[in-house]
């Protein structure tokens, strides 16, 4: 099995590397899902992907938004739940 990043219902994230470690954490509550993530449609159309703008740096979260201004309201409530950085969430209004 390939290594799959799971995350705690507190947000913390651990790296599995056995079908039953990850049977048993999901079992107690933990998520495949990033928490903070935005669901974001891929341009091929292959369904949701995530965009956590904990993952990525001020540019890159700003550019984000000018590229996906219907997201916007959903990347600053994400970044005010999690890092909070006012160069992201001052920039825009949610």
């Amino acid at each position: 099995m390939d290594p799959v990043t799971l995350y705690s219902p507190d947000g913390r994230s651990t790296t599995v590397r056995s079908a039953v470690e990850r049977t048993n954490l999901l079992a107690s509550g933990y998520s495949t899902t990033a928490p903070n993530a935005v669901a974001v449609e891929t341009p091929a159309g292959d369904g949701p992907a995530e965009f956590n703008p904990a993952e990525h740096n001020v540019p890159d979260v700003l550019a984000f938004v000018e590229a996906h201004p219907e997201l916007a309201d959903a990347v600053v409530n994400a970044e005010k739940a999690g890092k909070n950085r006012t160069s992201i969430t001052g920039s825009h209004d949610a």
